[in-house]
């Protein structure tokens, strides 16, 4: 793909999804192995503009690896991944360079540089991208203000709580206006009522940005509060997809049951969210 093509493509579109309007998100028939072990096999899911999806599944399930998938990071052996209809595993490197672009992460251990300002860590994206100082912390401080913590622009990491932080990764990574938010686990370092919050955030976020996000989890309990759809993985392969309702109130995969229970059991025991 060329750059005129790659950036025609990439021009914002509307929120939501019109019907019949092609997925915003689609992956086919992904699979992929780490020598003769298989980390997918054979996933499948759409995902419209605007949407928020929950993956959710135990350690090993092939959460990791999707979504390194999503991002470009990982080649699939076989399968597409189609974000507005433009195949990532079929472009190179430098379109792929390009598409990332259109992509931001934020992880489980937050990934902020220590030795940098809160305000220079949101504005490091826009540096790489080459945007004017000027321009790249007017830009930080306005997502700084949008995530709560404009006062803690010349603090430091190590200064801050872990929700703090999460905020900063959030920031950060809506810096350079992706149109995919993927979300790696975002909450499991937190305790229950920021992860609340940080949830709430992001599901403002999506909603005032129509922003689409794919979120990483293990727990139940973080799908149930922000997702509208659910893909619940086991051993490379989706055992259960649909909306987060449906799947929640009525599972119909033996692997869904046992993680609906053992959210349930955290509940009780103060664990839950």
């Amino acid at each position: 793909m060329d750059q005129l093509a790659f950036d025609a493509w990439a021009e914002p579109r509307g929120v939501g999804q019109a019907p019949g309007a092609q997925p915003f998100l689609q992956v086919v028939g992904l699979s992929h192995h780490f020598g003769k072990t298989q980390a997918l096999a054979d996933i499948s899911f759409s995902l419209g503009q605007g949407q928020i999806l929950g993956i959710i599944g135990r350690s090993g399930a092939g959460k990791s690896t999707l979504i390194r998938c999503l991002n470009g990071l990982q080649r699939p052996d076989t399968g597409a991944v189609l974000l507005e209809g433009v195949d990532l595993t079929r472009l190179k490197e430098d379109g792929l360079q390009i598409a990332r672009r259109r992509t931001a992460m934020i992880f489980q251990h937050f990934n902020l540089l220590s030795s940098r300002t809160v305000l220079d860590n949101v504005a490091l994206p826009l540096k790489l991208a080459g945007v004017g100082r000027a321009a790249r912390r007017a830009r930080a401080r306005n997502l700084l203000e949008r995530v709560g913590l404009a006062a803690r622009a010349d603090a430091y990491p190590a200064q801050l709580s872990g929700g703090q932080k999460q905020r900063v990764g959030i920031a950060r990574a809506l810096a350079a206006s992706p149109s995919l938010l993927l979300c790696d686990e975002a909450t499991s370092a937190l305790d229950p009522e920021t992860t609340v919050s940080i949830l709430d955030l992001l599901r403002d976020i999506n909603r005032d940005l129509g922003l689409t996000i794919v979120m990483i989890t293990h727990e139940m309990n973080v799908a149930r509060r922000i997702a509208d759809l659910v893909l619940v993985m086991a051993r490379g392969r989706v055992v259960e997809q649909g909306p987060v309702r449906q799947v929640l109130t009525d599972p119909q995969a033996e692997e869904t049951r046992q993680l609906l229970q053992a959210a349930a059991l955290g509940f009780e025991n103060g664990e839950g969210i």
